[in-house]
């Protein structure tokens, strides 16, 4: 009774650490989806050049799986329950003293938390479980932020990077090396919290009324999950704080395919002009294949007599406008910052 509530008491203190950490998070985050609503950058499937968006649209995906995270996990605090219930859970001792559950409510009540149900020996583990999940999902969606960021701080893209102080050193041996380490020990600590989540699904299946084998276990992996947790969260917010950002690299990263990036607006604006679909999709890319050996992507475009039986230079020229073909990049971005500033506020009532 007294180690599974005391256990109880700190998981309910180490969870309100995490959402505070967590709301940091989410406020810098929709912070840089402001700023960066309107930056056209090129999206990117498969590594490879797709069709543009924004920065601030890049990171509004990354806002709302944050805020939904921190939905789960305070939503999950209902699992952290405590317990007065005996030996085995069947309150036997308390009735001998004419005690019913009424006592085991008024001390869980007395200590801030939810009695449980009906117990054995411990509570049940598929709460712990739960909460372990949800947290190495939460670890999961900031692992996806640290690895973008670390793929995007590439010499050869040089879109983003994490700050660098005047003094810091990249390498011992390369002295102009800027390493993202602090994404790489996000991605690093990620993975201990993931290993964390099979011993928590083991620990749900105890024998009887209760045995030991998920005590050592917790002891290990409950201190492990929360601390790495609140290093991750803290450690994402410092790099998003201070995000660097290059305009002209997005710039020159947006232009690097000559064009190629319009090849499904192009495709669109044919079907609209009546062109079966497949065809006008064979078209571009047979344009596209031909413009990747070295050669002008608009160039071929604008001498493709079968386009131009469509569209004028001038509708090509319109269509190929960065601007015109970022859908509700921007729109999109401002919902979702409205969404989750109204969530920040009303939590923080």
């Amino acid at each position: 009774d007294i180690v599974d509530t005391a256990q109880a008491l700190q998981i309910k203190e180490a969870t309100e650490i995490l959402l505070k950490r967590g709301k940091e998070l989410l406020k810098t985050c929709l912070n840089i989806c402001q700023k960066h609503k309107n930056l056209i950058m090129i999206g990117r499937t498969h590594g490879q050049h797709a069709i543009p968006i924004t920065l601030g649209f890049k990171f509004a995906n990354y806002a709302d799986k944050i805020g939904e995270n921190l939905k789960k996990l305070g939503e999950d605090k209902k699992y952290i329950l405590g317990k007065f219930s005996g030996a085995v859970g069947s309150y036997a001792a308390q009735k001998n003293f004419g005690l019913d559950e009424k006592f085991e409510k008024a001390i869980t009540k007395k200590l801030g938390l939810e009695a449980v149900d009906i117990s054995t020996q411990v509570g049940p583990r598929e709460n712990i479980a739960r909460l372990i999940c949800g947290i190495a999902v939460f670890a999961g969606t900031i692992e996806q932020i640290a690895k973008e960021i670390r793929n995007l701080q590439r010499t050869e893209i040089s879109e983003l990077a994490e700050p660098f102080g005047e003094k810091q050193v990249g390498s011992s041996a390369m002295p102009q090396k800027r390493n993202p380490w602090e994404s790489e020990n996000i991605c690093g600590n990620v993975r201990i919290i993931r290993s964390c989540v099979y011993p928590a699904l083991e620990n749900i299946a105890l024998e009887h009324e209760r045995d030991l084998t998920n005590s050592a276990a917790e002891r290990t992996i409950l201190p492990t999950v929360f601390i790495l947790m609140d290093d991750i969260l803290g450690r994402m917010n410092r790099i998003l704080t201070n995000l660097v950002v290059f305009p002209e690299s997005i710039k020159q990263n947006l232009e690097l395919s000559g064009g190629r990036i319009f090849a499904e607006a192009i495709v669109t604006e044919l079907v609209k002009k009546g062109v079966e679909r497949q065809n006008a999709h064979e078209i571009l890319r047979e344009i596209s294949i031909e413009a990747s050996r070295d050669k002008n992507f608009k160039e071929i475009l604008f001498k493709n007599k079968e386009i131009l039986k469509y569209l004028k230079p001038k509708e090509l020229e319109k269509i190929m406008i960065h601007k015109n073909y970022i859908g509700f990049s921007v729109e999109k971005t401002e919902e979702i910052i409205k969404k989750w500033q109204l969530f920040l506020k009303q939590i923080s009532l």
